[in-house]
């Protein structure tokens, strides 16, 4: 027999409390990296909070954790899908069993950041532009936040980014500077739901850097540590330095 949910007086869970991120550069399967921050919804703790990957007629579903354990970082495999194009995500909190199974929070058709790094097509666009013998830079010039310019003259186009040894060494410095921007912009909104790119930003490092960090405009050292922590955490969630290795196995 089929158990229906109960739907009444479910809370809307904000975009504002997720990073879905989908590593493309993962083998098949796909890898996706969830940070889900609930604190602010009041669930009932110990409320499970599902995430459901959906599209190319596929399904994957999988345990983030529970309410009352903090920000939930979770990176997993899903089997079902081979590449990122079309994969949506909807985010759900019910009550662990044997509780009634009914719906306590849904956040429904979240598109996924391509990437997981910062360099992800919601967070960081890319595009080319003349800069004469420099190959990129960031621009933070745009209301809509820093867009990642490529040499309009490089052969290899926006497709640049992609390579292994751009992602190893560029990728790096690219977040290094918008933290460090983002930051010095003040750093998390004061309303939670502005969902300024300054706050998605420091969402996304604060994963990376397994702690939280703000600022009042000011870089001091704690920020600068915090900072050069998520650049750490990139790395290793990259695997930088083996990647750049087994990528210079070609040029020997």
């Amino acid at each position: 027999m089929i158990r229906r949910i109960n739907h009444t007086a479910r809370k809307r869970i904000e975009r504002r409390s997720l990073v879905i991120t989908l590593d493309p550069a993962a083998r098949a399967p796909i890898a996706a990296t969830f940070c889900v921050d609930l604190d602010d919804y009041a669930f009932p703790r110990g409320s499970l909070v599902i995430a459901e990957a959906y599209g190319q007629a596929r399904i994957a579903r999988v345990e983030l954790g529970k309410t009352g354990e903090g920000k939930l970082s979770q990176r997993f495999e899903l089997p079902p899908f081979a590449s990122p194009e079309g994969i949506h995500f909807r985010i759900k909190v019910i009550p662990p069993p044997p509780a009634e199974p009914k719906l306590l929070g849904l956040a429904e058709s979240i598109a996924p950041e391509i990437g997981g790094d910062g360099a992800s097509k919601s967070l960081l666009p890319v595009r080319r532009a003349d800069l004469d013998q420099m190959v990129w830079r960031v621009d933070f010039e745009g209301p809509s936040g820093p867009v990642l310019e490529i040499n309009q003259d490089l052969v290899a186009g926006t497709n640049y980014v992609r390579l292994a040894h751009f992602t190893a060494l560029a990728h790096i410095e690219i977040l290094r500077q918008i933290l460090s921007e983002a930051l010095s912009q003040g750093g998390v909104d004061e309303d939670p739901t502005a969902g300024s790119w300054q706050s998605r930003w420091i969402v996304l490092g604060a994963m990376l850097a397994g702690r939280e960090c703000d600022s009042d405009g000011a870089l001091e050292q704690v920020q600068q540590d915090w900072i050069r922590s998520a650049c750490e955490g990139f790395a290793r969630r990259r695997r930088a330095l083996a990647v750049l290795n087994e990528a210079g196995k070609d040029d020997q």
